[in-house]
């Protein structure tokens, strides 16, 4: 038996380099790096790149990775992203970044957040914040 008690449409956004997503690109770029660079000058690029990214993303929160979750952010987010994150991926990928948007409707079903595309089930809240939120496929 299903309860439907509260309903809201939200937007959320994710980015892409071709089909990927740019987080999913750039730790596949960096580890081709270091496959093809060896030695004190890959790793001192490597220490440069890795203290500019952690300066660019220490606002946003970190939940546990997995394979069937899927982060977005919200607009908010997506906002900071950009203004931060967005120039060093850009700088480390040299190539189109696009910005994607989803609209999501988030349903309270016996107590957990469900997520509906199109009234299409998409998976399970895990987490959210001001930034972005974790749905669990």
């Amino acid at each position: 038996m299903f309860y439907w008690v509260k309903m809201e449409k939200e937007f959320y956004y994710r980015y892409f380099c071709g089909k990927e997503s740019i987080f999913k690109k750039v730790v596949k770029w960096f580890d081709e790096q270091t496959k093809k660079k060896h030695g004190k000058l890959w790793a001192k690029e490597y220490y440069k790149l890795g203290k500019q990214i952690n300066k660019s993303i220490s606002w946003l929160p970190e939940y546990p990775k997995g394979k069937n979750i899927r982060y977005y952010f919200t607009k908010k987010g997506a906002e900071k992203y950009e203004k931060t994150l967005l120039k060093v991926h850009k700088k480390i990928l040299q190539k189109k970044i696009i910005k994607k948007e989803f609209e999501f409707l988030i349903k309270n079903i016996e107590n957990k957040k469900i997520i509906f595309k199109k009234k299409k089930r998409i998976g399970e809240l895990v987490c959210k914040d001001k930034y972005q939120i974790g749905i669990k496929e």
